[in-house]
C-alpha cells in the first residue's frame, strides 16, 4: 500500500521528532539533522515484497546512518538516485567522499554507517532490498558500493523513468500478480547500470546468450515471448539467463524489445507498401501505442517519420 506523510501536518516544536521517528520506522539507524532553522519534508513509502521504496523530499539536511551489525544473510543495499536537488549532495561511506547530480545513482551498505551531506531542497528515490536478491545479478556489486554511478548511462536513465512510472501505479492499488512483475522487473533494472561499465565490448559474447538470440528471432512475432519462456525453453533458471544477459550490459528482456524493434525498422524500409500497424503486430506488438513510444525512445523519431527518412 502507498503510504505519504508530511511534516505539514506537524506542530513546528515536534516536527523533527515526528520526523527522525518516521525515518527510524522505515530504515533502521536513519535520522535527519537540518542545515537551517526551518525544516520541512515529506515521504512516499510502498513496499514490494521484500524491497522497500521511498520517495523523500527535503530541505538542506544532514542524514546519518548508524552502524546495525547484521548477519550475512541480513545485509542490504540501499540504491539512491537524486532525482531534484537544488545544491550538491554528498556521501560519506566506507572512507569515501563522493559529490553526485542530478540523475546518479550511489548505493550504500545498509548494515554499515554512512552520511549524506545536502546543502539545499532535494527529492530522492531510495530502493532497499536485502543483497542476496541482486548477487546472482551482479556478481561483483559490493565493488559498486560508495562509488558514482554516473546518471548520464542508458541504464540509469531507464532506471530512474521505471522508478518514476512505478510511483504512478501505487494509487492503482496493483494486484499481487502485477506487484511480483513491478518487483522483477526493478531488479533487472537495478542491476543494468551497475553492469554497463563491467562490459567488455570485445569480450566473447556468452553462449548461453547467443542461444537466447537464436530462440528470440524464432519467436520475435509471439506477443508472449518473455525471459520466463526464453529461460524454461533454453532449459536454465531465469536467473542463470538474466546473469549471462547482464555480461553483455542488457536484460533478457532488453535483448527482446532490441530485436524487435530492429526488425520493425527494417521492414518499414523494405516493406513500405504495409501499414505500420501491420508491421508492429509482426515483431511481437500488441499495442501499437505502446510500439511508437518505444520505437520513438530507440531511433528518436515516429515509425511514420524513420520511414519517410529512409
Amino acid at each position: 500500500m502507498l503510504e505519504h506523510f508530511s511534516t505539514a501536518r506537524v506542530d513546528t516544536d515536534t516536527k523533527l521528532g515526528w520526523w527522525n521517528t518516521l525515518l527510524e520506522q522505515t530504515y533502521s539507524g536513519l535520522r535527519a539533522s537540518p542545515m537551517k532553522s526551518r525544516f520541512d519534508a515529506e515521504i512516499y513509502r510502498w513496499s514490494l515484497g521484500e524491497t522497500q521504496l521511498t520517495r523523500p523530499r527535503s530541505s538542506a539536511a544532514v542524514v546519518t546512518r548508524e552502524h546495525k551489525i547484521r548477519q550475512p544473510s541480513e545485509q542490504s543495499l540501499a540504491f539512491h538516485l537524486l532525482h531534484h536537488g537544488s545544491g550538491p549532495l554528498r556521501l560519506r561511506q566506507r572512507g569515501r567522499d563522493i559529490s553526485l547530480k542530478t540523475g546518479d545513482l550511489v548505493i550504500c551498505a545498509g548494515e554499515e554507517p554512512y552520511r549524506f551531506d545536502i546543502d539545499g531542497a532535494h527529492e530522492l528515490l531510495i530502493v532497499e532490498l536485502p543483497r542476496r536478491l541482486l548477487a546472482d545479478r551482479v556478481p561483483f556489486i559490493d565493488n559498486l558500493v560508495a562509488t558514482q554511478i554516473s546518471g548520464d548511462t542508458p541504464g540509469a536513465r531507464i532506471l530512474r523513468s521505471y522508478l518514476l512510472s512505478i510511483w504512478r501505479e501505487g494509487d492503482a492499488h496493483p494486484g499481487p500478480a502485477m506487484l511480483d512483475a513491478f518487483s522483477t522487473t526493478l531488479l533487472d533494472l537495478l542491476a543494468l547500470p551497475l553492469n554497463e561499465d563491467q562490459v567488455d565490448p570485445h569480450a566473447p559474447e556468452p553462449p548461453l546468450v547467443r542461444r537466447m538470440k537464436r530462440l528470440i528471432e524464432a519467436h520475435l512475432p509471439d506477443q508472449d515471448l518473455s525471459p520466463a519462456r526464453l529461460a524454461g525453453e533454453l532449459g536454465v533458471p531465469l536467473r542463470t539467463l538474466q546473469a549471462a544477459s547482464a555480461q553483455c550490459g542488457i536484460t533478457p528482456l532488453g535483448h527482446i524489445m532490441r530485436r524487435r524493434l530492429e526488425r520493425a525498422a527494417e521492414l518499414l524500409i523494405l516493406e513500405s507498401d504495409r501499414q505500420v500497424i501491420q508491421i508492429a503486430y509482426d515483431c511481437g506488438f500488441s499495442d501499437s501505442s505502446y510500439f511508437a513510444r518505444q520505437f520513438q525512445k530507440r531511433f528518436g523519431v515516429s515509425p511514420s517519420h524513420y520511414r519517410q527518412r529512409h
